[in-house]
């Protein structure tokens, strides 16, 4: 519901309008209102869910709002029916960065999609960090500062407001970073001289059911830099039509961008054709050899403007090859951010070897010597848990393996669908011996179904109860939706 506006749009504009009005104090409404404030542009931050009373708008007004409300929201439902200019916290979030000149100095890298995003920025950001370069990393992970070592300066959400946030934080402490990798939610703000469209796999709806998150992510490419790189998976080009446009993969809405428009600075990713893709060749007791991946690439653009090919090869632990599907796309879209950003292939290789999965994002680890596959983070998906328990149960390495499920919902926005996870548990419950339920949120021990669980507050919580549990020889499998 939210108009297109041009790239030509200036603060100048906004200072004609009678009143601008910022809704969603959450979502970052009050840094965009404290920045255009600095800018001199007067303006008011409403929050929209606490009961405030709806300002009187009229067709003088600008409302800058997130891309995720939705068109019934009263707030945004008035500010339409009056005919306000209504912009996204985006495209100012964008606006405010160039006009501050925050990290004038960095290589800045902006990653959005439906998966993947984090997975993606973590490797990047390690990548970077081998060839020995300073990043700031933004994340759902956390904020970084990476030099040496890798340092956690706050928890904030990947809003696009706080872009703004992290990069003046960086300015107050005197961090001065070679890159600047920010992980922003549901599209591009286009701060970013690289940018990165992880995935438009695993679709989901925004906004009340009323827009698919891939057709805004795919919208959001309008508010790219000019001159500025693009990584995209090669799938992207499966939803072109007569007239040359990109569409959504749902609703065929149309970007309005020319595909030879986009060439002369895109990237593809994740399939043979494409400009890089991997190949993996997994280990067997007959053939005596390591498993491998193969990253093969051609006619890559670099941010130089060159075109380069190449191949090599790296061996992750053999753990992370069940997992492939996974980290498929995060591999590839951020070797391909790497190799553009002219980092040498003995660099990245150095990292990928050995490489057992990101914190929290499907990672292997051990703990009291007991194995766990951790996936408990914001972006936890029930829909990935049965293919992930299918597996470890047919490795005949483990005697039990322990589920945790749940979610901690103070520190998320979306928690998981009580009635979602009795459904999964149920088609997956041959595959676990053992069930830890995190929250208070699911009552597993209703209707026809019954399940023996333990029940715990937090998901530290569970997690030591299923170590106190677990012997050698077992896997932890934790599942839960929550901040880390």
């Amino acid at each position: 519901m939210l108009r297109d506006i041009q790239k030509t749009f200036t603060f100048d504009r906004l200072g004609r309008f009678r009143e601008v009005y910022v809704l969603d104090t959450i979502h970052g409404a009050g840094k965009l209102r404290e920045k255009m404030e600095e800018l001199g542009i007067d303006c008011e931050a409403i929050d929209i869910y606490r009961g405030e009373d709806i300002p009187k708008f009229s067709n003088e007004d600008a409302v800058i709002a997130p891309v995720h409300i939705s068109p019934e929201n009263p707030f945004l439902k008035k500010a339409l029916e009056e005919r306000c200019e209504v912009l996204s916290h985006h495209l100012v979030a964008r606006d405010i960065f160039n006009l501050k000149n925050f990290l004038r100095d960095s290589i800045k890298i902006e990653i959005t999609g439906t998966i993947g995003k984090t997975s993606a920025a973590v490797i990047l950001a390690s990548i970077l960090k081998r060839d020995e370069k300073s990043v700031l990393l933004h994340s759902s992970s956390g904020t970084y500062y990476i030099t040496k070592e890798w340092k956690i300066v706050e928890r904030c959400s990947i809003a696009p407001a706080n872009i703004l946030s992290v990069a003046e934080r960086a300015l107050e402490d005197g961090f001065m970073p070679d890159f600047a990798i920010f992980e922003t939610s549901l599209g591009f703000a286009g701060v970013g001289d690289v940018n990165i469209l992880s995935s438009l796999k695993e679709d989901y709806m925004i906004a009340s059911n009323t827009r698919w998150a891939s057709e805004v992510k795919l919208d959001s490419i309008k508010n790219l830099k000019g001159n500025s790189l693009l990584v995209v998976p090669s799938e992207l080009f499966r939803h072109l039509n007569g007239n040359n446009l990109i569409s959504s993969s749902k609703n065929l809405r149309f970007l309005g961008l020319h595909i030879k428009d986009l060439q002369l600075s895109l990237n593809t990713f994740g399939e043979e054709g494409g400009n890089i893709y991997a190949v993996c060749e997994e280990s067997s007791v007959a053939s005596e050899k390591d498993s491998k991946m193969s990253i093969i690439y051609n006619d890559l653009k670099t941010i130089d403007g060159e075109k380069i090919g190449g191949r090599f090869d790296f061996y992750p632990k053999d753990d992370l090859f069940f997992l492939k599907n996974f980290y498929d796309y995060p591999i590839s879209s951020s070797i391909a951010a790497a190799l553009s950003l002219n980092v040498r292939e003995d660099k990245i290789k150095e990292f990928l070897d050995g490489f057992s999965g990101v914190e929290n994002r499907m990672e292997f680890k051990k703990e009291k010597g007991i194995e766990i596959l951790n996936n408990s983070n914001s972006g936890t998906r029930l829909n990935h848990l049965e293919d992930v328990l299918a597996f470890v149960r047919l490795d005949r390495r483990y005697k039990r393996i322990f589920l945790i499920v749940g979610e901690e919902s103070e520190y998320i926005c979306d928690g998981f669908s009580p009635m979602d996870v009795r459904t999964v548990l149920s088609r997956c419950e041959r595959y676990f011996d053992d069930l830890v339920c995190v929250g208070n949120g699911y009552h597993l021990n209703r209707g026809d179904k019954i399940f023996d669980y333990a029940r715990k507050k937090t998901l530290d919580d569970a997690m030591r109860y299923a170590l106190s549990m677990a012997e050698k020889g077992d896997l932890i499998v934790s599942f839960v939706k929550t901040w880390r």
